[in-house]
């Protein structure tokens, strides 16, 4: 899974498909679902968005970015920055569910700028790294609704 040519590059079974599930996108931060059945991705001008192997949209998710999947798949984990133009001022962690119906809010931190967030594989922890270079450990416990 991969960018070429700004469009998303998947390889299944040795054979390239190139997707463009928004037309005539421009994608960022492609990333398969743990179950691999499911893309997640950004299209520069439109957001996020969830689409399956053939590129049929699933959820417009809109401005989430560095979004990526949590190790089960139940979640997205991305950033919300903010920015003046030039620079980023502040960024938090925040979650939304793969449909696009549930948000919740990770961090909310007025001296750390979290920013592209990646899941572990094996663990109910985010690794993000600052503007400074720091890293910081977030771990997480889903809770019912």
């Amino acid at each position: 899974l991969g960018i070429e040519d700004t469009k998303i590059a998947l390889l299944v079974n040795g054979k390239k498909t190139i997707l463009d599930p928004l037309g005539n996108g421009s994608y960022v931060w492609p990333s398969l679902s743990p179950d691999r059945t499911q893309l997640l991705a950004y299209e520069m001008a439109r957001g996020a968005f969830v689409c399956d192997l053939q590129g049929n949209v699933v959820a417009k998710l809109g401005k989430r970015n560095a979004p990526v999947w949590t190790r089960d798949g139940k979640w997205i984990v991305y950033t919300e920055d903010r920015d003046d133009g030039q620079r980023v001022l502040s960024s938090d962690l925040f979650c939304i569910s793969p449909d696009g119906k549930h948000v919740t809010q990770l961090t909310e931190t007025k001296d750390i700028t979290e920013m592209r967030p990646q899941c572990s594989p094996t663990e109910d922890r985010i690794v993000c790294a600052t503007m400074d270079g720091e890293i910081y450990v977030v771990s997480y416990k889903e809770v019912g609704q």
